[in-house]
C-alpha cells in the first residue's frame, strides 16, 4: 500500500537537506527534505519528511513520516503519516493521519461556524470522518 511504502521510503533518508526557506519562527527537526522554492513559515516540521518544491507550509505541523507534493499550501493544519500529491491546498482542517490525498485537491473549513462536511468525491474514494 502507498502510505506503507511511503514510510520505508522516508525511513530511509539519511540526510537533513533545507533547499527552501524556513522562517525564525518554524521548527525544522530530523531528517527533512524541504525543496527548492518551499516554505516554512511559524511551523513545525518533523522528520522524516518531505516537503516539495514551490510548496508554502503556514501555521502548520507536519509530522513524522509525510511527504507533500511539489506546489502545495498547507495552511492551519496538522499531518502525520500521510501522503498529500502535487498541486494540493488544505486550509483550517485540525488533523489528518494515516491520508493518502490525490493531485490538486482542495480541503478547506467552512467559513460559517457550523460543523459539516461537503464532499465532491470521485470513483473508488474512501474517507472516515
Amino acid at each position: 500500500d502507498i502510505l506503507e511504502a511511503n514510510r520505508v521510503v522516508l525511513d530511509g533518508l539519511v540526510a537533513r537537506r533545507i533547499a527552501g526557506e524556513v522562517d525564525a519562527a518554524s521548527k525544522v527537526v530530523g531528517r527533512v527534505d524541504v525543496g527548492e522554492g518551499a516554505r516554512i513559515v511559524r511551523s513545525t516540521v518533523r522528520g522524516p519528511a518531505v516537503i516539495g518544491r514551490n510548496t508554502l507550509v503556514e501555521d502548520c505541523f507536519v509530522g513524522p513520516f509525510t511527504a507533500v507534493g511539489d506546489n502545495t499550501q498547507l495552511h492551519d493544519v496538522a499531518v502525520e503519516h500521510s501522503v498529500i500529491l502535487e498541486g494540493c491546498e488544505i486550509r483550517g482542517v485540525e488533523r489528518i493521519e494515516d491520508s493518502l490525498i490525490g493531485r490538486k485537491v482542495r480541503v478547506t473549513r467552512a467559513p460559517d461556524s457550523r460543523r459539516r462536511l461537503q464532499l465532491f468525491l470521485g470513483d473508488d474514494s474512501s474517507i472516515v470522518v
